[in-house]
């Protein structure tokens, strides 16, 4: 059957060389057409499934808030006043630009810091009468001029200030956005689009920039701005600013991620060409096997216009790693038509031979790798599913130009320069000479045993293996915009990015904010902030007031003469609290709770409530926790979705780790079922199954010895490695099957086994010339992986095939 295919194969080839090399020029003309028009969309909001209800929820809020997300514009220096003054005249200019809805660097908080004994707790406000007592008296005898150091109350008293300094999300001792060390000033803005559509958020930036810019260069406050590179002020300078928050943050990331992709396909291309002169030595079979692979890799990604429409920012890499997988064939295909022909001479014979053999290994590893790309088309994760289609077809589509177009320029550069038939013949006497000696495969027995125990430690390791969910090992890393979120988090106390709960009655809303204050059923929920949380419960505020009165009474008693100075300003803030009476929502001022409600054209009515986690938006591990909390809650049957940034990564991890625990099992299953179809053997499986096997035992073990974690960016690689680690067998073995030969499967395929698999590393290894720590740590799994394939393919499988044949013990049929 495999005889009458090669022969039908090689018949059509022959006789039609030029029809089939012109029916494919038409196809990678069409396919460059295709091409030119294809886009990268780095919008990674798009690739989360649009059904998901945070998805949706986010959508919406758009349309309430008339926006999503916040901009931030970070001010430092030493001079506060001056600070305050800058942070005004440039939030004056930033409300001008026609994307920004809002801009504040200060509110008004005197309604908070005149009843902010009603948002104490009354057992801390009890625990603070009693502090005020005590420091009274030292007060008291300090004045009489007796010992009265009392370094204790004055901590517990400073503790408890710093605790109620904040009153939802805002500092009441200042105006200003301003951190308590007073070295930073936030200028909060709120713009009119989103921060994954990003046309709109480069526009909003450089619209920030410039106004700073214009302000810099008029100078009217003489001083001096500079962007900061770093913490701390520069020393030039009078004021650094720096910008974060969603807008940046996502801006900088798929910026990043572009600029990164650039020279990745040319020194995938530049590194494999060098490795082919140096492999080949012969110009033309180079020049055809590049033209070969330039031409496949542009028909893939005609194929994704047509199907897709859009590259994404994980598919936008597979240019160079394709051109790694792809050339494996050519290698494979080349080498054994080389062989064949200096052994033969004779073309069609030594093509027939070449498409019956190492065509049908080329088809066996292309659908072991193809089927464990096309795996990920079922994820619900975009990047990975369009990952596997474009990479799948592509793997088909290269293969199948390595056995038409390849062969047929051969026939036809045979035809019109005949010549060049004699760069196919090779000296292959000195492997032939040690083919008729047929010597066995050396220290089979030894490679085994030091291969089983060093594949049994390592299995132990494997099992250790972590997964990393700090997600900067998957993105860009330490960006500027990062680390300065980093430090508002530290200087101002805010943990993480808020989610927000969109409530269509003020009934709703309380039941919402009652249900998330519940600190053991929310562990991870660090604040609620809500219109009600402006007017505490009618019945605590009147415990509250008891309380107050007690004090009012007490406060009578301190003398007159030791209300000086900074102590007559505390006494006078006090005396204004202790004054004021209980109040409710009517008697909070608009400015305060407008922030809680839909811009007007929206035309809803309901109202927010923001909701800010206990950790940073980079930790993964607590922000699906968090997720997993608040994401949805359900209240008297109903269900509210909360959403936000970090809802959404959260989303994103979950839907990553399910997809990466799922598919490389559904892969190797597949794999499994092609082999099995394949070789009508099982025990042909032990040995096409051995290179697959120990490349990921020996991958895993040494990534927990060096302290790699699997993350989201190289999780997508273990299909992969899956796919390519059963292919770098196949050949060999298949080989083996024509001859029961060890030694001379290795010495007529090895070669082109280990060139196969160091074009792909190749190809991986360009990412690293991304310096971006996601595609690097993706190139460097793929690296390892592939590598340990050829290892085991080269070591261990023929010793265990050397090891078999002398017992014959699980000897596969040989090949009909």
């Amino acid at each position: 059957m495999r005889e009458r295919i090669a022969s039908a194969i090689t018949d059509r080839l022959y006789k039609n060389p030029g029809l089939i090399a012109l029916v494919i020029v038409i196809l990678f003309g069409l396919s460059c057409w295709q091409m030119f028009k294809l886009t990268i969309n780095y919008n990674q909001l798009e690739l989360i499934p649009q059904d998901l209800p945070s998805v949706l929820a986010t959508k919406r809020m758009f349309k309430l808030a008339g926006g999503y997300g916040n901009l931030f514009v970070a001010l430092r220096g030493k001079d506060v006043s001056l600070m305050k003054q800058v942070a005004d005249d440039l939030t004056a200019e930033i409300r001008k630009i026609p994307a920004v809805r809002s801009a504040t660097c200060r509110q008004d908080v005197g309604f908070l810091r005149d009843h902010l004994a009603y948002y104490i707790d009354t057992d801390d406000l009890n625990e603070g009468f009693g502090l005020m007592r005590r420091k009274i008296r030292a007060m008291t005898r300090e004045k009489l001029g007796m010992k009265s150091a009392d370094a204790e109350t004055d901590e517990e008293l400073r503790r408890l200030v710093e605790k109620y300094r904040n009153v939802n999300s805002k500092f009441v001792d200042d105006e200003y956005n301003i951190d308590p060390a007073r070295e930073m000033i936030l200028i909060v803005i709120q713009a009119k689009g989103i921060p994954n559509d990003l046309g709109f958020s480069k526009k909003l930036l450089s619209d920030v920039l410039s106004v700073i810019d214009q302000y810099n260069q008029q100078n009217p406050r003489g001083a001096k701005l500079k962007e900061n590179e770093g913490n701390g002020p520069a020393p030039d300078a009078a004021i650094t600013y720096g910008m974060t928050g969603e807008y940046k943050i996502t801006y900088d990331d798929s910026t990043h991620m572009k600029n990164a992709l650039k020279p990745t396909s040319f020194v995938a291309f530049t590194g494999i060409l060098i490795y082919l002169i140096i492999l080949f030595r012969r110009p033309m079979q180079i020049v055809l096997l590049m033209a070969t692979l330039v031409m496949s890799i542009v028909m893939t990604f005609g194929f994704t216009k047509i199907t897709l429409g859009e590259l994404n920012s994980i598919t936008a890499i597979l240019g160079g790693i394709l051109m790694g997988f792809g050339i494996d064939f050519g290698i494979h295909f080349m080498y054994r038509f080389r062989d064949e022909y200096s052994h033969r001479g004779d073309l069609y014979e030594s093509l027939r031979q070449t498409v019956l053999h190492t065509g049908l290994s080329s088809l066996i590893s292309v659908a072991t790798s193809a089927v464990s790309l096309f795996v990920l088309v079922l994820a619900r994760f975009k990047g990975f599913s369009h990952f596997g289609l474009i990479a799948g077809a592509g793997m088909f589509i290269i293969a199948i130009m390595m056995y038409t177009f390849l062969p047929a320029a051969i026939l036809l550069l045979n035809r019109y320069w005949p010549r060049f038939t004699k760069s196919l013949v090779v000296n292959y006497r000195k492997i032939d000479d040690a083919d008729h000696r047929n010597k066995p495969y050396p220290f089979a027995s030894a490679i085994l045993a030091a291969s089983l125990v060093l594949t049994v430690g390592l299995a132990y390791f494997a099992t250790r293996i972590e997964f990393d969910y700090d997600s900067r090992t998957s993105v860009t890393g330490d960006t500027q915009a990062l680390v300065l979120q980093d430090e508002i988090e530290k200087r101002f106390g805010r943990k993480g990015l808020p989610s927000v709960v969109y409530t269509d009655t003020l009934e709703e809303t309380k039941k919402i904010y009652d249900e998330l204050s519940n600190k053991e059923r929310y562990p991870y929920v660090q604040q609620v902030v809500s219109i009600f949380s402006l007017a505490p419960p009618m019945e605590r505020q009147l415990k509250t007031r008891k309380i107050l009165d007690q004090i009012q009474e007490r406060m009578t008693e301190i003398p007159a003469d030791l209300m000086t100075g900074e102590n007559r300003e505390i006494f006078d803030h006090v005396k204004r609290s202790l004054a004021a009476q209980p109040f409710t929502l009517k008697d909070v001022p608009e400015d305060l709770l407008k922030q809680f409600r839909p811009v007007p054209e929206s035309g809803e009515k309901g109202y927010f409530t923001l909701i800010i986690p206990k950790g940073s938006v980079t930790d993964s591990k607590l922000t699906v926790e968090f997720t997993k909390q608040v994401g949805a809650i359900a209240i008297d049957g109903k269900r509210f979705y909360a959403t936000g940034h970090m809802i959404l990564m959260a989303n994103l991890a979950m839907i990553v780790i399910r997809d990466g625990k799922i598919f490389p099992t559904l892969a190797a299953a597949l794999i499994l079922v092609i082999l099995l179809i394949s070789y009508r053997d099982p025990r042909a499986l032990v040995f096409a199954m051995t290179p697959l096997l120990g490349a990921m035992v020996w991958m895993l073990g040494f990534m927990h010895l060096f302290h790699w974690k699997i993350n989201y960016a190289n999780i997508v690689v273990f299909p992969v490695v899956l796919g390519y680690g059963i292919s770098s067998g196949i050949f060999i073995f298949n080989r083996y099957l024509e001859t029961h030969s060890v030694m001379f499967a290795l010495r007529h395929t090895g070669a082109a086994v280990a060139g196969s698999c160091i074009t792909t590393v190749i190809g991986w290894a360009s990412l690293f010339f991304s310096w971006h720590k996601g595609l690097t740590s993706m190139g460097s799994l793929a690296v390892f992986g592939v590598s340990a394939a050829l290892l085991v393919a080269l070591t261990v499988m023929p010793s265990l095939m050397q090891y078999t044949e002398d017992k014959k013990i699980l000897v596969p049929k040989s090949k009909a």
